[in-house]
């Protein structure tokens, strides 16, 4: 049997990923003339903003806790803003990855916090 690992708190999760955040930020701030120098690296630039939604949703999720639609559009009109100073293109790879990761999300949400209930046997 696997034993289950201890799951960081609200607080460590949130720490690290504002980290995350930042460490990507910069990043792409550094990297911006170089992901807007062709249509592949315009792609990666999206990919990665995509990840700043991402960062920016779970430290948001860990501080508030019940994380609604408008955190959601919040921490993506963020995301959203940052692919607009590195290329047009940005903006519309970031959405599509961040939706795409949003999906993902919500699906190991949904594993994690509901309880498995066992069935009755069918009569």
């Amino acid at each position: 049997q696997r034993e289950k690992m201890a799951l960081p708190s609200a607080s460590t999760s949130a720490s690290v990923s504002g980290f995350l955040f930042i460490l990507t930020l910069v990043l792409i701030r550094l990297a911006a003339s170089t992901l807007a120098s062709s249509e592949k690296l315009t792609i990666v630039g999206g990919f990665l903003c995509s990840l700043l939604f991402t960062f920016a949703l779970i430290a948001v999720g860990n501080l508030v806790r019940d994380t609604k639609w408008l955190e959601v559009i919040g921490c993506l009109v963020v995301a959203l803003v940052v692919a607009a100073t590195v290329h047009p293109v940005c903006i519309t790879t970031c959405l599509f990855f961040s939706l795409g990761l949003l999906y993902y999300m919500t699906q190991v949400s949904k594993r994690m916090h509901t309880d498995v209930v066992p069935q009755k046997g069918r009569k």
